[in-house]
């Protein structure tokens, strides 16, 4: 399961903000996801007791664009206690974190 948001319309995509009491755990199909086609995207931030992710479970802001001044965003976590990330993407170049920008967008 996942969750995503894309715009590809004027403005920010918005951010996805999650407030977990308890612990917050993605596995191997799990995923938060900004897409933006434009200049700006919005950012992921994660406040929880801890965090797991697991067998390439991931976390990514990604944005495409013409111009300079592009900003893929930024994923923030907050945990009061631990964050565990094991495991990778079956792609070995992709990371479990990911922020993107890709330029000369047709």
């Amino acid at each position: 399961a996942g969750l995503s948001v894309s715009n590809i319309g004027q403005g920010n995509s918005g951010n996805i903000e999650a407030a977990i009491a308890g612990h917050m755990s993605l596995d191997a199909s799990g995923f938060i996801s900004l897409s933006k086609l434009g200049q700006q995207n919005g950012n992921i931030r994660i406040n929880t007791q801890s965090l797991s992710m697991t067998s390439g479970s991931r976390l990514a802001t990604n944005v495409s664009s013409e111009g300079q001044g592009a900003r893929a965003g930024s994923v923030i976590i907050t945990a009061t206690g631990y964050i565990s990330i094991d495991g990778t993407l079956p792609n070995p170049q992709n990371e479990n974190l990911i922020t993107t920008i890709f330029s000369g967008v047709e």
